[in-house]
């Protein structure tokens, strides 16, 4: 439980009469709402009703110990305050009462009322990418430092790029592999080098979903390659940039920093 309180004055800083506090519990535009402390297994419902002090020390104070908010379901729930003068207007905020620390005033937890609270199923059903329009992140990865790899077995295999790998849901739609690699020959290294798309579990030639080579490689100048790979629907998996020399020295080296990131994506389709 935590500790709200708050301290009316009228606005020449004077006591006002006795007020009555109401807090209820609160959901979409504020209305009514029933909610379930997972901690301590009960139910609330209805409305605490609490009076101003009227003595020396206490004078306009009212304080409750209510239920954290991340301890209510459905999750995303408010309390309505609302302070009830007689013969006066009511007044009404909203408040979020955090998990730890406090006592806290009912000011420094204000929020708004809110707009709506989500079921269940439309929350699941908004978070499915299957059912939606692509262009939705699925996952990705960045480097910002050089990393050197060698390829293996005559250049029939690269060598996957550490870092860089992303995993794929098993989606009933496309999913585009987006590559960046920053590429520059390394020191006593060949003049050619290429980077591609791989499955993690295959980084055979074979298996190259897309290859691009760097052009005009030299030991200064950072060139740049946009390996891009498009996955059939249910293509499930992790997926790499690997990448590799040439000749009898399969030696390539990504020359990724914090100004140009080496990066592969996974976005759906």
């Amino acid at each position: 439980m935590t500790t709200i309180y708050e301290d009316l004055d009228l606005p020449n800083t004077a006591t006002p009469w006795p007020a009555q506090v109401r807090i209820r519990l609160a959901g979409a535009q504020g209305r009514p709402v029933l909610g379930r402390s997972v901690t301590l297994n009960t139910t609330i419902v209805g409305e605490l009703v609490l009076s101003t002090g009227t003595g020396f020390y206490n004078a306009g104070v009212w304080p409750a110990e209510l239920v954290p908010d991340s301890d209510i379901l459905p999750s995303g729930t408010t309390y309505r305050v609302e302070r009830f003068f007689p013969g006066c207007q009511s007044y009404v905020s909203f408040i979020q009462v955090p998990v730890t620390g406090g006592p806290y005033t009912a000011s420094s937890v204000e929020d708004d009322p809110l707009g709506s609270i989500t079921p269940s199923a439309l929350a699941m059903h908004a978070a499915d990418v299957t059912l939606h329009g692509g262009g939705i992140e699925l996952d990705a990865a960045f480097i910002s430092s050089t990393v050197t790899v060698t390829g293996t077995g005559g250049g029939l295999f690269s060598a996957a790029v550490a870092g860089l790998i992303v995993t794929v849901p098993d989606l009933a739609r496309p999913v585009y592999l987006i590559g960046h690699i920053p590429a520059i020959q390394p020191p006593g290294g060949p003049a050619e080098a290429s980077f591609g798309i791989y499955p993690q579990a295959n980084t055979g030639i074979f298996a190259q979903l897309d290859g691009v080579p760097v052009p005009d490689m030299d030991t200064v100048t950072t060139r740049t390659v946009d390996p891009f790979a498009r996955l059939a629907p249910h293509s499930a998996g992790d997926y790499v940039i690997a990448g590799q020399g040439s000749g009898g020295n399969l030696t390539a080296r990504v020359s990724a920093s914090v100004l140009n990131l080496a990066s592969l994506r996974a976005v759906a389709a």
